[in-house]
């Protein structure tokens, strides 16, 4: 991913407050902030950089940054072997819970690479000139949900 210094820094009370709640010794996963531009990142790492909120536009850059991690997860198991989606599959499903059957999960799986391939098309509502913030001293978006609704009519084709 695509990590800027501004990111970098807000990740690090981040990182070490996910090794403080998943047992990890203080100080690892750290990534120093002169290392900013393109970097792979651990699970710690990548959960940290999807929870900064301080770094460019608050709390919707936020959902920008967890789309991007998803995007990156898409493109990888594209480049995996059916044996490596197999084994990526193996490791994750443990970790899900879901009221699914695990005979419809892996029909899912095995769905994966033709879904995967499908262009995904990624926004977020509010969109961009559709609302405001409140100005009488709460903290709350006032937004135009005509012109959300006309958006996302234009962009499906509906």
């Amino acid at each position: 991913l695509e990590v800027n210094r501004d990111e970098l820094y807000y990740m690090q009370t981040k990182i070490e407050n996910l090794n403080k709640l998943l047992g990890i010794p203080a100080g690892s996963n750290i990534i120093p902030v002169d290392r900013a531009g393109m970097l792979k990142l651990n699970g710690v790492q990548t959960a940290a950089f999807m929870r900064v909120r301080m770094a460019g536009n608050n709390d919707l850059e936020r959902t920008e940054r967890a789309r991007r991690v998803i995007m990156g997860l898409k493109d990888n198991v594209l480049s995996m072997s059916l044996g490596e989606m197999n084994d990526f599959a193996e490791r994750v499903l443990p970790c899900i819970t879901t009221d699914m059957g695990q005979t419809e999960l892996l029909s899912l799986v095995l769905k994966a690479p033709a879904c995967l391939r499908y262009e995904i098309l990624s926004e977020r509502i509010p969109v961009d000139g559709s609302f405001s913030y409140s100005d009488d001293g709460n903290a709350y978006v006032l937004i135009d949900f005509a012109a959300n609704i006309q958006h996302l009519q234009v962009i499906s084709g509906g």
